[in-house]
């Protein structure tokens, strides 16, 4: 079964290309997320995640993990 991505966005305080590259190998070998990128010019420092599967949790434990803030943005 196909299913569409799941679009999910966090608030973080990932704000270098240095904060950016320490939690980059953690989330690109998670084989639920498809690409991710941070908006560091946004205030809130913005998460983007495609995935495969909600993994809300499971991203924010991930950059909990590299020592960085995270939480979910709510619509």
């Amino acid at each position: 079964m196909n299913t569409a991505p799941y679009i999910l966005v966090f608030k973080t305080n990932i704000a270098t290309q240095a904060d950016r590259l320490k939690v980059a190998p953690l989330l690109d070998q998670q084989p639920f997320i498809e690409r991710w990128t941070v908006d560091m010019e946004d205030v809130d420092r913005v998460l983007r995640v495609v995935a495969n599967e909600p993994a809300t949790d499971n991203i924010i434990a991930l950059v909990r993990a590299s020592d960085y803030d995270c939480a979910e943005l709510e619509d």
